[in-house]
């Protein structure tokens, strides 16, 4: 093949397209009509191999990026559904508890220590009841901060007031634990210099 001069902008042109792999110095030296000697040649002195590995990473690094980002927005996808159906037992929890807590009022308000309360129910009967509920509540909380991370209990009541205030229509659901984990982040700092 006949060797054509090219310009300075064809030669950072065919650079560009060796970078980004757009072919083979042969490929392109076909393409632009050079001969590939002179391609080769050209590409040596001016490294275009070295650029393309650049790029080659840069590539692979954004895709991995890109893959890591599409992750954690699925694991956060997955963190809200597995904390509303937390907040959905919680609620429930809370309903049983507070019916427990109403049925043990009318029990010692009634003053039967041990009595028959009907339905075979005793004090003791509600008593290990309000145990068992306390203990689920206990497990239902500390599973709820150990899935979201929050281990500062100030963080945790504001959380959930936030959520409460949210399902009754008082706030936009702008509450964001990432920031809440920050804080009591930031706040153990501070503590820890202090200290």
């Amino acid at each position: 093949m006949a060797n054509r001069k090219l310009s300075e902008t064809a030669w950072r042109k065919m650079a560009a397209e060796y970078a980004a792999g757009r072919g083979t110095y042969r490929e392109l030296a076909r393409k632009h009509r050079v001969s590939a000697h002179t391609v080769e040649g050209r590409a040596r002195r001016e490294k275009w191999g070295d650029a393309r590995r650049k790029t080659q990473e840069e590539i692979r690094q954004k895709t991995a990026l890109a893959l890591v980002e599409g992750a954690a927005d699925q694991a956060r996808e997955s963190g809200r559904e597995v904390y509303r159906e937390l907040l959905d037992m919680t609620g429930t929890l809370k309903g049983a508890g507070g019916k427990l807590l109403a049925e043990l009022d009318r029990v010692i308000d009634q003053k039967c220590q041990g009595a028959d309360l009907g339905e075979g129910m005793t004090l003791n009967n509600l008593v290990d009841a309000y145990d068992k509920l306390t203990k689920a509540l206990r497990l239902v909380h500390d599973q709820t901060t150990a899935n979201l991370g929050v281990t500062d209990p100030a963080a945790w009541a504001e959380f959930v007031a936030a959520r409460e205030l949210e399902e009754d229509g008082l706030l936009d659901g702008t509450f964001d634990i990432g920031k809440a984990r920050a804080d009591d982040h930031d706040s153990g700092q501070h503590e820890g210099a202090a200290g």
